[in-house]
Order: C-alpha cells, then structure tokens, then sequence
C-alpha cells in the first residue's frame, strides 16, 4: 500500500509540474501584436462625403456576392450630407448589424449619420456556419479600421461604440486612431468572466491553439430566441480564443502608451455573466494613467441585465433604460448631434 501511494503521489507531482510548464509556455507564447498591426494598415480615410458613399457602395457589392441573411448586410443611415456628428456601430460576436437597428434609428431622428459595418464572418444565412472558426484578431483589426475609415467621410466629429467583441474593436481604435474623438466601450469582451486575470495568457493561447469546437449558446434551446434568428445560435472556441488574443494586444498597448481618442467611456454591466468586468476597468485605469479621464457608467446587477444590453430582441433586454444612458454617453447631456 505504501508503495502504491508513493506512486501515486509521484505521479501527482509529475502531472503538476507538467501543468506548469505548460502554463508557462502557454502565457508566453507570441500574440502576434505586429501581425494585428500590419492588418490595419492600408487603408485611406474617406476625404469626402462622397468618398464614403462610394466606399459603402463597395461594401454592398461585396456582400452582394456573400449567401448573407438579409438582415445582417452593413447598414449605412445618412442624411445626405456629412452631418456633425457620426456614429460608428459596432456589434458583437455572433450577432450582426440588425443588433444595433433600433439604437442606429434613434441616433439618427437626433440627427447624426450612423454606419452598422457587418464584422467578417458574421451574419450568413446559414446560422449553423463554420464560418467565424476561421475568424482572426487580424480581421477584428482590418474590418475596424476599414469602418472608420469609410466614417471619416460621414460627419466631422467621430464617435464609435461597439459591444463584447465589438467593443473590443471600438477599444482598439480608440488606443490607435487619432480620428476617433470618442469611443464608447460596452461590455468589451477582453477575456470571460470566469477566467482570472492570471491564466488569461494561457487560456487565450489554448483557445487559439486548440481544435475549434463549436458550442451552443444555450444547450437546452439550441437554436435560440425565434426573435433573433439573425444571430448564430452556436460560437466558436477558435474565434473566441482570437477576440481574447486581440484584447490582450489591446490591453498591452494600453499599458504602454495614451490612448489616440480624444474621449473615451465604458459601460459595464454588473450583472454581466461572459465578460470579464476587471479586465475592462483595467484598461479603464491604464488609460487613465496617460491622462484621460475616463467616464463609467455601471449597470447595477440588481438588474440582472444580459451580457447583450444593445439587442432590443433579447428576452431580458431593458433598452428603455440603457438607450437613454448610452445616447447621453454619445452625445452628451441631451444626446443629439450638436
């Protein structure tokens, strides 16, 4: 018996150094920050309103070409001129511009140009896709960059919001684009709320390296609310394993330099139950160590709101009350497009 314990205990030992060096290996491996960073190179900033207008005549046609869902192609809401203001929407995973269709109206009666750019991989007419497996940090950066560069045309003050990974993309430029004067981070997804802070780097890294599985969203009601047949009921491993790639980057650059923006806000939901709230308000506080005083409006968790606070279709939404917060994030005290 003693024999069999002591090999079991050495079996134990092996098996947990063995965890901790691939821990290691794993926290160390390479994000490939310059990889993202070339990928968001290349594009020109419309110069005109009639620049942008062409650029998105550009998107239609491709999308033309794509088996899309109707609903999901980019959507553009203009007043026939370059305006003010302009907002930029940026949705999340899985999910698709008609995410942002009711928010997007209302920012328009208030008088501001609004873009819903489509994120690649997303919105197919197939929900049962393998599409986003194939879903990169370098494509989060090129589609955000492209985005705001069709946006320069629209109006004379940028603002661009975006929610989960989304949100991600909207933090990203914010760090890096100077043509950006405020950015409205919502519920980013920079890492899941149950992974701490510490197995990040590795947990990122596996997500990356390991076979995509595709998991449903909701196992017991696989294909999900009839209301939102638009979004995909199933997420990939691999694509979410590239959006906590593409916030790490995110982070680290946060951390090293001041953020491009002029203006930058968040919103965080208490109640949030798949993004990582610290991690937010860690690049919160970066941000506000170059300098930048960074609003935060919170979403109390007596609430119980979802993770996606912006889809109006969602079962427990409550836009009645995160409209109002957010198009006075947008826009200040009254919201409109000054």
């Amino acid at each position: 018996m003693r024999r069999f314990v002591k090999a079991l205990t050495i079996i134990g030992l092996v098996l947990v150094v063995l965890a901790a060096l691939a821990a290691v290996v794993l926290t160390f491996f390479p994000l490939g920050a310059d990889s993202v960073a070339r990928a968001a190179l290349g594009g020109r900033p419309a110069a005109t309103y009639e620049e942008a207008m062409a650029a998105f005549a550009a998107v239609e046609a491709s999308e033309a070409e794509m088996n899309l869902d109707q609903r999901c192609r980019s959507v553009l809401l203009t007043h026939g001129e370059r305006t003010a203001r302009v907002v930029v929407f940026l949705h999340g995973l899985t999910n698709c511009p008609k995410q942002g269709d009711v928010l997007a109206a209302q920012l328009y009666a208030l008088g501001y140009n609004v873009y819903l750019p489509r994120i690649p991989g997303h919105g197919e007419a197939d929900r049962l896709t393998l599409a986003l497996s194939g879903l990169t940090a370098e494509d989060l950066a090129a589609s955000a960059g492209a985005a705001l560069d069709l946006a320069t045309g629209l109006g004379e003050e940028i603002t661009v919001a975006g929610i989960s990974a989304g949100g991600s993309m909207t933090a990203w430029l914010a760090q890096t684009r100077p043509e950006v004067d405020r950015a409205i981070v919502i519920a980013p997804y920079l890492g899941p709320v149950f992974v701490p802070p510490y197995l990040l780097r590795p947990a990122t890294t596996l997500a990356r390296l390991a076979p995509n599985q595709m998991r449903w969203w909701n196992p017991d009601d696989p294909l999900g609310e009839t209301a939102m047949d638009y979004a995909y009921p199933r997420y990939s491993t691999r694509a979410v394993g590239e959006v906590m790639r593409f916030g790490l980057i995110v982070a680290d650059l946060a951390r090293e330099r001041p953020p491009a923006a002029t203006e930058i806000a968040a919103m965080i939901n208490e109640a949030d139950e798949a993004a990582s709230n610290p991690l937010t308000l860690a690049i919160v506080e970066s941000w506000r160590r170059h300098g930048r005083d960074v609003e935060v409006e919170t979403i109390p968790a007596s609430l119980g709101l979802p993770h996606d606070v912006i889809d109006p279709r969602q079962p427990a939404e409550d836009i009645a009350l995160v409209y109002p917060i957010l198009i006075g994030m947008i826009g200040g005290a009254d919201g409109s497009a000054r």
